[in-house]
């Protein structure tokens, strides 16, 4: 017996499995991205659609059956791997926050969620745009300043 319901509490139950789920869609998708082998063109300061998934605590998840969101390509290693910085819709005052205006949307830069990433999380061809080297500039010296 599961142990949510053996303590009698049926919505932490229902809420762990509605979770499950989505652990067990991404788990699907991640499995399919693994063996794509196709190479993506990408920059720095390119903004892609990413494949972020299903992540723990306060780490930035993806939306959508894609588990996807717009990630800032921050720098380029080599061919296969990035340092990326999801971007959000949300607006909020705060440090660990760029605030941008980007395909005509506006919308932040989330600075603390900066990671590692494959290229085989960006969606084939759905290259957003590039960010300007002035405000790329600013969101490298925000990144130093934050660390």
């Amino acid at each position: 017996m599961p142990l949510a319901l053996a303590s009698g509490n049926l919505s932490n139950f229902t809420r762990n499995k509605t979770m499950e789920k989505k652990f067990d869609q991404w788990n699907h998708l991640k499995k399919n991205l693994e063996s794509d082998s196709n190479n993506r063109g990408f920059e720095q300061r390119d903004i892609w659609w990413c494949s972020l998934g299903v992540n723990i605590g306060n780490e930035q998840d993806g939306k959508n059956a894609q588990f996807s969101r717009p990630i800032l390509v921050l720098k380029k290693f080599n061919s296969h791997t990035f340092l990326g910085l999801p971007l959000t819709t949300s607006i909020k005052n705060h440090p660990l926050y760029y605030p941008i205006f980007f395909s005509g949307k506006n919308g932040a830069i989330i600075l603390s969620q900066i990671k590692l990433f494959s290229a085989k999380r960006l969606m084939g061809e759905k290259r957003i745009g590039k960010l300007s080297e002035k405000i790329f500039d600013d969101v490298r010296k925000a990144i130093k300043d934050l660390i």
